[in-house]
């Protein structure tokens, strides 16, 4: 069972304009940040902290390096109710659950902490983008997590806000599912996975 992070079992803020208003910032640019390549970047290991603050800072007009990291840390929020039990369900039945985000070198930290974000520090593997230097959708980044976790492509259940990253895990056999991230995403993976409550 492999899950997405940001809109799967974690609230986020899917722009720019939405970070900002949660951390008390103002910005230029309201751009979703599935479209911002300086992001995309960074969560991918071809630049590194220092000039990607920088760059953020100086395209939103933010003091510098330091808003910028306000910012983009703000891009985290809530744990989504019933993540943690859903994952405790999951182990109990005996199923490997892992994690598999496009996410930064700031957010993991938080990200996978037990007083942050339970769920997530319960699976039982971590793989994230900027570690591995490979984005969703590269089909080298589902290639890396079967070989890790030493299953085929069938064998795997895969929950992802992105329907292109659903689309590239299901071009490798995995069994995808786009979730919405407006809709109560646990509720939609137990059903997903014929779980009652």
């Amino acid at each position: 069972m492999v899950f997405d992070l940001g809109g799967v079992l974690v609230q986020i803020n899917h722009s720019w304009g939405a970070a900002a208003r949660q951390c008390g910032l103002s910005v230029r640019e309201d751009l979703a940040l599935g479209k911002d390549p300086d992001l995309t970047a960074y969560q991918g290991a071809e630049i590194g902290e220092a000039e990607y603050l920088q760059r953020l800072a100086a395209r939103q007009g933010l003091t510098g390096a330091e808003e910028a990291q306000q910012l983009h840390m703000a891009i985290l929020s809530d744990p989504y109710p019933g993540s943690k039990e859903l994952v405790d369900t999951l182990q109990a039945l005996g199923l490997v659950t892992a994690c598999l985000s496009n996410t930064s070198a700031l957010h993991w930290p938080f990200l996978t902490s037990v007083d942050h974000y339970p769920a997530i520090a319960a699976l039982h593997h971590h793989f994230a983008s900027h570690e591995l230097g490979l984005n969703k959708p590269d089909t080298a980044i589902y290639a890396t997590v079967e070989l890790a976790l030493a299953l085929e492509g069938p064998e795997i259940m895969f929950f992802d806000d992105g329907a292109a990253n659903v689309a590239a895990a299901q071009k490798r056999g995995w069994q995808g599912v786009v979730i919405d991230p407006h809709d109560d995403p646990v509720r939609q993976m137990r059903g997903a996975l014929g779980l009652t409550d």
